[in-house]
């Protein structure tokens, strides 16, 4: 009797406690600078103390923005340039094995450019200057066992974001470029996890199974009872 009666306690009391699903978050900002750059991030790991932790995804976004252009600077005759501007970010956590990047087009033009003017303004007949601002994003989940370990803990995951424009320009090599471009960044780290909860009142069903688990125990027990 002891074995049965212990089984269904386990299963009134199990029946109290359901799964809970939850989500925390944290967001690192990264304010408007030049590129190009690399900066170490610190992020928080997710406390085992909550609970499971199933998933982590990390989004980045970014702003790309600034001015530039290109000068012609033959002095003898027009010339035709070949003028491609791009954005690089990229976030790399080594040890969690979690790492995401993206790239995007600034400027991309083929501009024709009169000989040179004797003034060197990316402007005039032979300038030609852009001004541009892209907005980009990114996001991963991961869900791999060693990833998972890697970010759970109560310290943090070492992290590095890097930004920089790169510029490529075809044509006369007498020429002048300058491309000044900033970037602001975010990273947002967020934890999918469950936990248990106790409901702190148990629906009808539950009370029902309670019902029925105590019919049980009394009729066992006046089974077993010795007779007088």
């Amino acid at each position: 009797m002891n074995i049965r009666l212990a089984t269904l306690a386990t299963l009134l009391v199990s029946s109290l406690v359901t799964a809970h699903a939850a989500t925390s978050s944290s967001t690192y900002l990264l304010a408007e600078d030049l590129t190009d750059w690399n900066s170490s991030l610190d992020l928080s790991q997710f406390n085992p103390a909550l609970g499971t932790l199933n998933s982590v995804t990390i989004a980045l976004s970014a702003t790309l923005s600034g001015s530039g252009g290109v000068e012609n600077k033959q002095g003898l005759q027009p010339g035709t340039f070949v003028v491609q501007l791009d954005g690089n970010l990229k976030l790399d956590a080594p040890t969690a094995g979690a790492s995401l990047s993206f790239s995007r087009s600034l400027v991309n033009q083929t501009v024709t450019l009169a000989k040179y003017d004797r003034t060197t303004d990316l402007a005039g007949s032979s300038g030609a200057h852009w001004v541009y601002s892209v907005q980009a994003s990114q996001s991963r989940s991961f869900t791999d066992a060693l990833q998972l370990a890697a970010f759970t803990g109560t310290g943090i995951v070492n992290a590095s974001l890097s930004a920089e424009a790169v510029s490529l320009i075809g044509g006369p090599s007498s020429r002048y470029s300058n491309f000044d471009t900033t970037v602001s960044s975010r990273v947002t780290v967020s934890y999918d996890f469950s936990l248990a909860a106790v409901n702190a009142v148990p629906e009808p069903g539950t009370w029902a199974l309670m019902a029925a688990g105590l019919g049980m125990v009394l009729m066992l027990a006046a089974r077993r009872r010795p007779h007088q």
